[in-house]
């Protein structure tokens, strides 16, 4: 037999395996590659918008941070163990407060939503967030809850409260009391009857007439996950530029 016949037909079986082998890896990668367009967020696949709340939302109980004469309102749903929560109380709240807030053009208002099952801390930094509250420092510790959402343990949480020079006995009493988390359950409570499962969501909207009714919104948008400034900006210059001031206090 000639030798290189032999040869000759050994490289022609190898080619036509290198071949087969090159087309079944060519179809594999197609196969992930229509799943993944499947799954991609396009235009005809995106989740439709939640509806806003059909009747006006209380206020009450709530913390605020602004002019109860605002003309907007923005109430934010949020979970202090939430990344994207963070990314807004961190990238975006500050912007909110410089633009609008200080101006007297808008009221920013927190509801508790710990999202328990996922956020093994996230209650805890609700309760203490509230118990701060009580010492009119709410804000200040929610400030330095999302400053670092890595570390939500009870031992940081009372380093936090001795930072704001808070009264540890209180603080510690207040904590571990059930009014604490009963309060905050309450706020998820009303979230769930809204139709908020997730954090942040925020309803953006105004008082209309004053705000003898006790700070009830009425919701005009509605938004699920980080915003930029810009997103709610929009919204908000849209109702300002539609509802005048009113006397604060409700």
């Amino acid at each position: 037999m000639n030798p290189l016949r032999n040869e000759s037909a050994r490289r022609r079986t190898w080619r036509a395996s290198l071949d087969v082998v090159a087309a079944l890896a060519m179809i594999v990668a197609s196969g992930f590659l229509i799943k993944a367009s499947l799954d991609a967020p396009g235009p005809s696949r995106r989740a439709a918008p939640r509806p806003v709340p059909s009747r006006p939302v209380s206020l009450e109980g709530a913390s605020i941070l602004g002019s109860t004469g605002a003309p907007a309102v923005l109430i934010v749903y949020s979970d202090f163990e939430c990344p994207y929560c963070g990314r807004f109380a961190r990238e975006t709240l500050p912007l909110l407060q410089e633009r609008y807030v200080k101006q007297g053009w808008l009221l920013i208002a927190f509801r508790h939503l710990p999202l328990e099952r996922i956020h093994p801390f996230a209650l805890t930094a609700s309760t203490a967030a509230f118990c701060a509250g009580h010492a009119g420092l709410f804000w200040e510790m929610h400030d330095l809850l999302f400053e670092n959402q890595g570390t939500l343990d009870d031992r940081t949480i009372r380093e936090k409260a001795m930072a704001l020079r808070l009264d540890l006995e209180t603080f510690d009493r207040c904590v571990n009391g059930a009014e604490a988390v009963e309060e905050v359950r309450r706020d998820a409570e009303e979230a769930r009857g809204l139709g908020i499962a997730s954090t942040p969501t925020m309803l953006v909207g105004s008082v209309p007439g004053n705000h003898g009714n006790n700070g009830r919104v009425k919701v005009i948008g509605r938004f699920d996950g980080h915003q930029a400034f810009e997103q709610l900006s929009v919204v908000i210059d849209r109702i300002l530029a539609e509802t005048p001031p009113v006397p604060s206090g409700f």
